[in-house]
């Protein structure tokens, strides 16, 4: 467990799979930047049991509030196969405007700089959603580029930006 100022990250308990499967399932979640397409709710629980939803190349917390509440979820995975770097994703479920999201990203970013050799992170945003785009930046990330029609957003391909972090900048930050 991960604790912060507002909120906790910690890993899935097998009472939060019913939650997880919604959230990952109920497009008015995903709000208006995020891919559509839904997963099986045999396969997330399976993950699950396999796994954890922990692993070195990837991990998923839950976001909660001091007082326990499910407030959204964030995790990091291997960018690419050949690759050290880790990109870090999230969502946060009706607790828009809190922070939470700023927060729960520095919580990782700072988990995993100081417990892998890690030399790089990544957050990748649709480029209309500034509200992802303020949270990379407010936790010390650049913008680095564009990549052109990556994802597939209601029918639609569309750009990411891509933000990066390595080791040295943010040793920086914290000197």
């Amino acid at each position: 467990m991960i604790k912060g100022k507002n909120i906790i990250l910690r890993h899935l308990k097998e009472e939060d799979l019913d939650w997880l499967i919604e959230m990952m399932n109920d497009l008015s979640y995903r709000g208006e930047y995020m891919w559509t397409y839904l997963k099986s709710p045999h396969s997330i629980r399976e993950n699950f049991y396999n796994t954890g939803f922990a692993s070195p190349q990837n991990e998923l917390f839950v976001i909660t509030d001091l007082e326990g509440n499910r407030v959204g979820r964030i995790g990091h995975f291997l960018t690419v196969p050949y690759s050290t770097a880790k990109e870090i994703g999230y969502s946060i479920t009706g607790a828009h405007g809190k922070g939470y999201a700023t927060e729960a990203v520095n919580l990782l970013r700072d988990y995993l700089f100081n417990s892998t050799e890690l030399n790089r992170l990544e957050i990748k945003t649709h480029p209309e959603n500034i509200g992802s785009q303020k949270v990379a930046l407010r936790n010390g990330f650049q913008l680095e580029g564009t990549l052109r029609g990556v994802m597939l957003v209601k029918g639609k391909f569309t750009d990411s930006n891509v933000y990066g972090l390595v080791r040295k900048d943010w040793e920086a930050l914290n000197a």
